[in-house]
């Protein structure tokens, strides 16, 4: 038998911390997108009823159509961190839309440079390569909405290339691992673009213990 304290098993206990803790994260993330949801209230885009949010912080994106979470999935944002300048490799954070897809009707798997479709297609063993990141079967452009800080001279998004794609590296997907980009499953991406307006709104939000995270959520409660 295990140990007791008082009339609890330290089972018992641990158990509970393990709720208890599990219980925390849960409500963490909801504020998170709480936050969030003012921010497009306030920008008050929403085609169609759909908005994109990236939490950083348990690398999902959540899609949602009107008001209500509708699915999420498994993402990767930047192996070196979060940040808006050019050439940092680092994903931005805060208010975007979607500015263009590329890829409609594409075979899985195709493989995209700079924006154009290649002759090349992965294979299905392919999708868990270990070499580096490919952009692959559906591009959504991102460009930033909030003046100084994705959007305009050397943080602006557009400018910086960053989009929501397809990748090679499936294994790495739920960790940091993109060079600045949001990265999908091909499955997920497909399904993403095909339900996904141009112009849809997508908030990428920060990590919790991020110091810019206490501006952001004030300002979205504005």
């Amino acid at each position: 038998m295990g140990e007791t304290l008082g009339p609890y098993s330290a089972e018992f206990l641990a158990e509970l911390r393990q709720t208890i803790h599990a219980w925390e994260e849960q409500n963490q993330l909801f504020l998170r997108l709480f936050a969030a949801n003012r921010k497009l209230q306030r920008h008050g885009l929403q085609p169609n009823g759909v908005a994109i949010l990236i939490d950083v912080e348990t690398q999902l994106l959540f899609f949602q159509h009107n008001d209500r979470i509708a699915w999420h999935a498994k993402i990767s944002t930047s192996e070196n961190g979060l940040g808006q300048l050019v050439d940092s490799e680092k994903t931005p954070i805060g208010s975007h839309q979607i500015a263009f897809k590329v890829g409609k009707n594409v075979p899985i798997g195709t493989v995209f440079s700079n924006l154009r479709r290649t002759r090349k297609r992965l294979s299905p063993t392919a999708l868990r390569s270990p070499r580096n990141g490919l952009i692959s079967t559906r591009i959504l452009g991102l460009t930033g909405l909030e003046s100084g800080i994705n959007l305009g001279g050397r943080s602006d998004t557009r400018t910086r290339g960053i989009f929501i794609h397809g990748t090679n590296q499936e294994q790495l997907l739920g960790t940091p691992a993109s060079n600045g980009c949001i990265r999908m499953s091909n499955a997920d991406v497909v399904r993403l673009f095909k339900e996904t307006p141009s112009k849809s709104f997508v908030e990428i939000i920060p990590l919790k213990h991020e110091t810019r995270l206490h501006r952001y959520a004030t300002l979205s409660a504005l």
